[in-house]
């Protein structure tokens, strides 16, 4: 693939909760972000910064000027990345895209939130004016891939995204324990679809949220119909519930011992990356907390069914990073033809021009009509050529961009 393109991050796969913690990227954050690359003039850049990973795409070669941009703005420094971050170039960034907004890469395989986030990140990067040709036509394939490996594979079947897991899990607990009242603390991506599905699971019990943004909240309790409760009221609230799920975007613990009685049984369940339960609350007696990572491991049986489909789900990512990688072959040799056109038809006004000069009564029109038929011939034969062999071709292709001066 002949555009520059990578990716540099990080992921479950090297990093702990902890680490990853350092790296995920608050609002705040990720818009200082995206206005830094816009001010170095960077194109084509998308920032995905989830639970499990952190990574930074640009239409870029220069690898050094992404990692100082993302360890400058995210609270992980340089030396933390070193220890476990990446780097992708070329068709395997390509490939890496496709496989995350498809599932293949979730920590939870075939979690199907992903592409959502991936979207969102998109107009982010819109709104900062980072979204190029390449980055759009780029999003379009990926989403329909996305879609089709949902539609023609069973990748994304069975309940295995943390939404989902967090749920069951509650629903196992609720064998020995009376679940009265539940308390969601968050009302974003995640927090929604937890909130949506505890509504379906446990009806007769008490569902309450609340959130820092009230804005958020109340469009919570629209669209659900769940009781809110006031941000400064919330720690009354950790007192009367017997489930606490978190899924804020808080960059530090939000729950912590001091701000529990520990009266009677109660079930934490932090969805949150970096954690916003202190991992202090495990050691009260009559606290159960699980975080992200040991929720993803209750999702083991749906992640083995799924695994089934990995090969199916594949050949569709190959197919359509293909279709990708045509459009974007095309597309290059759509710039040399027309680089080729214009030099053409400089090289014919002079030499028309020269032979006027020599000639004063030769027939001007009848010499353009002649020159302009050679000049469409030339240019078909190259495009045809191009189109044919683009599989084949390489540096006889970069040498003829040399010689039009592209």
């Amino acid at each position: 693939m002949h555009r520059p393109f990578q990716v540099i991050g990080i992921s479950y796969e090297k990093a702990d909760i902890d680490t990853r913690g350092k790296f995920s990227l608050t609002s705040a954050q990720t818009e200082s972000l995206l206005a830094a690359a816009s001010a170095l003039e960077l194109e084509g850049v998308l920032l995905l910064s989830t639970c499990n990973r952190t990574e930074l795409y640009a239409c870029s070669t220069e690898t050094e000027k992404l990692i100082r941009l993302l360890c400058k703005h995210a609270h992980g420094d340089r030396e933390a990345w070193e220890k476990v971050g990446w780097v992708k170039k070329g068709e395997e960034a390509l490939t890496h895209f496709f496989r995350v907004g498809s599932g293949l890469e979730s920590k939870i395989l075939g979690d199907f939130q992903i592409i959502g986030q991936i979207k969102k990140a998109f107009e982010e990067s819109k709104a900062h004016g980072l979204v190029n040709t390449f980055l759009d036509r780029l999003l379009n394939a990926c989403i329909r891939n996305s879609k089709r490996i949902k539609n023609e594979t069973a990748l994304c079947d069975g309940a295995a995204s943390v939404a989902y897991v967090a749920v069951d899990f509650i629903r196992a607990w609720d064998r020995s324990h009376k679940i009265e009242n539940i308390l969601l603390l968050g009302a974003g991506d995640i927090g929604k679809a937890t909130c949506a599905n505890l509504l379906k699971q446990f009806p007769q019990a008490e569902l309450s949220v609340t959130n820092r943004s009230m804005e958020r909240a109340l469009a919570l309790e629209e669209s659900l119909g769940v009781q809110l409760i006031p941000w400064e009221k919330r720690f009354q609230a950790l007192d009367k519930a017997d489930i606490i799920v978190v899924a804020t975007g808080a960059a530090q613990a939000i729950v912590s011992p001091d701000m529990l009685t520990g009266k009677k049984q109660q079930l934490f369940l932090d969805l949150s990356v970096p954690r916003n339960i202190a991992p202090e609350v495990a050691a009260m007696p009559q606290a159960t907390l699980l975080d992200m990572d040991q929720l993803v491991n209750q999702a083991d049986q749906a992640i083995s069914q799924r695994k089934a489909e990995i090969p199916a789900a594949e050949a569709i990512v190959r197919e359509i990073r293909e279709e990708f990688m045509d459009w974007v072959d095309k597309r290059r040799y759509a710039g040399i033809i027309r680089s080729l056109k214009d030099e053409l038809e400089n090289l014919q006004q002079v030499e028309i021009a020269t032979y006027k000069r020599k000639n004063p009564e030769a027939d001007s029109l009848h010499l353009e009509k002649i020159s302009e038929r050679m000049l469409q011939k030339i240019t078909g034969r190259v495009a045809k050529f191009l189109h044919t062999h683009h599989e084949k071709l390489g540096a006889e292709v970069d040498l003829f961009e040399e010689v039009l001066g592209k």
